[in-house]
């Protein structure tokens, strides 16, 4: 098994370019050795199909016009923050996206029986 496989931490799954050349660097040694292993890298038919192609994404399209005032809300629940006086942890955000009007509410948890209240 390879040095790279062994210990070395990755993201998403993946390993960025440094830590390969490092923990290559670790182990082995010759001549233009982070060249090699970028180009290596750029070859390697397995990389090329994980990365991500800059069409998997979905297209985007725009939301209706909105015609009245809190015809249409954004909601999102902030935390956990520090604990107030009170013991709110949470913070819910009520915004109109007509108005831009924001209304917000505190929360001592994030629960469904919590937000069936507003």
């Amino acid at each position: 098994m390879s040095p790279i496989t062994q210990n070395s931490t990755s993201v998403n799954g993946l390993f960025t370019l440094s830590v390969i050349v490092n923990e290559t660097s670790l182990h082995y040694t010759w001549p233009c050795i982070r060249t090699a292993v970028i180009e290596y890298v750029k070859s390697c038919l397995m990389c090329n199909k994980r990365k991500a192609v800059g069409g998997s994404k979905a297209p985007l399209h725009p939301l209706p016009l909105v015609e009245g005032v809190w015809e249409r809300i954004a909601m999102d629940i902030v935390g956990p923050i520090q604990e107030s006086a009170k013991a709110y942890r949470y913070i819910l955000v009520i915004s109109d996206y007509a108005s831009r009007f924001v209304f917000t509410v505190p929360m001592r948890n994030q629960t469904a029986k919590q937000l069936r209240r507003f």
